[in-house]
């Protein structure tokens, strides 16, 4: 169970926010990294990857600051990658998803930076060898979805 957090709405109104899971991998610890995307209203920064203990269930915050996290991945050096389905919330019109690196075993989560307009609502990640992610991307469009190979070497 992952908690609301009171956030500021409309109106100044407060509103409990829920955490809404969206993505699991289990990490090169054996820890199960959960992504958050966040409830209204997908405040910017708000959202976070839980790391959980499966032998407990025990929960902390293992990277923050990301906005409405829709897939993770592990890279073979230990390196968690983190893609948001839209960077700067689901409530404005721009649909720039965002794509970040939390180094290993945890610290502050750097954006990985690709030309304006390469990730829209992107979808999934998965990590290849040799340095390349690819990203399922135009996940909320039909008939537009394509697959990115995203090579981290150039």
């Amino acid at each position: 169970l992952f908690p609301n957090v009171d956030t500021p709405g409309p109106g100044g109104a407060t509103i409990p926010m829920q955490a809404v899971p969206t993505s699991v991998v289990q990490g090169p610890d054996g820890a199960y990294y959960v992504g958050q995307l966040t409830g209204f209203p997908f405040p910017v920064g708000g959202a976070k990857v839980f790391r959980v203990d499966p032998d407990t269930g025990d929960r902390t915050d293992y990277a923050i600051g990301f906005t409405n996290v829709i897939d993770l991945d592990f890279g073979r050096d230990g390196t968690l990658y983190v893609l948001e389905i839209d960077r700067d919330s689901l409530l404005r019109e721009s649909h720039d998803g965002g794509l970040w690196k939390v180094p290993p075993g945890g610290g502050t989560p750097e954006r990985i930076e690709l030309p304006a307009g390469t990730l829209t609502e992107p979808g999934g990640l998965a990590v290849g060898w040799k340095g390349r992610l690819f990203v399922s991307n135009h996940a909320r469009e039909a008939g537009a979805g394509e697959v990115l190979e995203i090579d981290l070497d150039d």
